[in-house]
């Protein structure tokens, strides 16, 4: 008997995901918030359709270029429900200054980019013998 409610929100997932290529993106440079050095962007969903989008379901990658050359890009997502009509928004930064900055979709969309032993990764633990 418990199998509706799984059975439920695996329809729902699979649904939310079907829908995600309802939403149309667009991307602009916010001059209020970049610098001399970092250029950063406003991404937005829109939700064109009649159905509620899972922003989560809806990844994108960012692009930056220069002189008609692609020299920087990033990938980002959504978070929340995007009722029909309604619209998210979410920011993406790239290090220099641009001006040409496009978005595409990209299926499954991955939070960011990954650095190895950036910012925020976790301490190794010494492979060293203490004596």
């Amino acid at each position: 008997m418990k199998t509706f409610p799984i059975l439920s929100l695996l329809m729902f997932l699979s649904s939310a995901a079907a829908f995600a290529g309802d939403a149309a993106l667009s991307i602009e440079p916010d001059p209020y918030v970049s610098s001399d050095h970092v250029t950063i962007c406003r991404v937005v969903a829109r939700n064109g359709s009649s159905h509620t989008i899972d922003g989560r379901s809806i990844g994108f990658e960012a692009q930056a270029f220069e002189n008609g050359v692609l020299v920087m890009r990033e990938k980002g997502r959504f978070a929340g429900a995007i009722a029909p009509g309604d619209s998210a928004e979410t920011r993406i930064g790239f290090n220099g200054v641009f001006t040409d900055v496009r978005v595409e979709s990209a299926e499954g969309g991955a939070s960011g980019t990954h650095r190895k032993g950036g910012a925020g990764s976790r301490p190794r633990k010494s492979s060293k013998k203490k004596p």
